[in-house]
């Protein structure tokens, strides 16, 4: 009756015109409530049943979506999720492998049975603006001083010269980078396990010596630019080459641009377009792979599609008597 209290709560029900409600409190215990019956009011709607389907079958549904599967279950509902089901079937795969070739990116050096190391002056190499990378840590860092100009080299390379004593002329030891102009930079003493560290700044790639200046490339602006990458401090690849794929000389470690720009090549893993339909061979392949070119294993998803390439694995003929 609509006089009566909820137990064991004791909640009030209100009546009217046959529909009753009860005002549910919020537990101050923290607990919570559970629904142990519910009765529905005729059929799901054709929306309704869509947007189930969906999100059991799918990653979800959206409007657009919903609205488009409930006017075939309007029609025909078995031929509709029959349908369904067939179309998504047909849909290219969402393959783990594609995402990670879109985004992986990690440095290299030398050619793996994996993937090339895309090449200095390359479309698409990668440089930055900034003295040292995170691949400097433990290495030796020279610092040395002629005419009031600071050189600071690693490994015997130069790699920026001030004109502001910095660092004192001698021998260092790199212990930690950040990788963006002005980024922290520690070192400590030559050989050591980096305790008694000095704080700097990650310098801009700079030359004063003219000597240094004209030996580096020069990045001419009418074959080539560098575009920065969004989200990536003092980082830019090289793109907008004009005639030949490369430009001479490819084995520089720094460049410099018409407007008085150095940049220092980041060597980058080079994964080929390899697709089922257009596998990765020939001279490039031979060049970057060091198995001559990519290959993969042969699955379910590989069937049919495999093909022989001489780059790969050369053709060899032989008989038995």
């Amino acid at each position: 009756h609509d006089w009566e209290s909820a137990v064991p709560l004791r909640l009030m029900v209100t009546c009217e015109s046959g529909d009753c409600a009860v005002q549910i409190p919020s537990h101050s215990d923290g607990g919570y409530y559970e629904l142990e019956r519910f009765t529905a009011d005729g059929a799901p709607s054709a929306e309704e049943t869509a947007a189930r389907l969906l999100m059991q079958a799918a990653f979800g549904p959206d409007r657009t979506s919903v609205a488009s599967l409930a006017a075939d279950l309007s029609t025909d509902a078995a031929a509709a999720v029959e349908g369904w089901v067939h179309a998504q079937m047909a849909l290219p795969a969402t393959l783990l492998r594609s995402y990670f070739r879109s985004k992986a990116n990690p440095r290299l050096h030398s050619p793996l049975a994996t993937g090339g190391v895309r090449r200095a002056c390359d479309a698409s190499s990668r440089w930055h603006r900034y003295a040292f990378s995170k691949e400097d840590v433990g290495k030796a860092l020279s610092v040395s001083e002629e005419n009031g100009v600071y050189s600071w080299r690693v490994n015997s390379e130069i790699r920026v010269e001030l004109d502001s004593p910095s660092l004192a002329a001698g021998e260092y030891t790199l212990c930690a980078v950040s990788e963006s102009v002005d980024g922290m930079l520690l070192v400590g003493a030559p050989n050591d396990a980096c305790t008694d560290l000095t704080s700097l700044t990650n310098p801009t790639i700079v030359f004063r010596s003219q000597a240094a200046i004209d030996a580096l490339f020069l990045l001419p602006a009418s074959s080539a630019t560098l575009t920065p990458i969004a989200g990536v401090a003092d980082a830019a690849v090289l793109d907008a080459l004009v005639g030949e794929p490369t430009l001479p000389p490819c084995t520089e470690s720094i460049l410099r641009t018409e407007g008085s720009e150095f940049w220092r090549f980041d060597g980058r893993l080079h994964l080929e377009q390899n697709t089922l339909d257009s596998p990765a061979a020939g001279a490039e392949s031979e060049l970057t792979y060091k198995s001559g070119c990519p290959n993969v294993a042969k699955t379910f998803l590989t069937r049919g599609k495999c093909k022989l390439q001489e780059t790969c694995a050369p053709l060899v003929f032989g008989s038995q008597l």
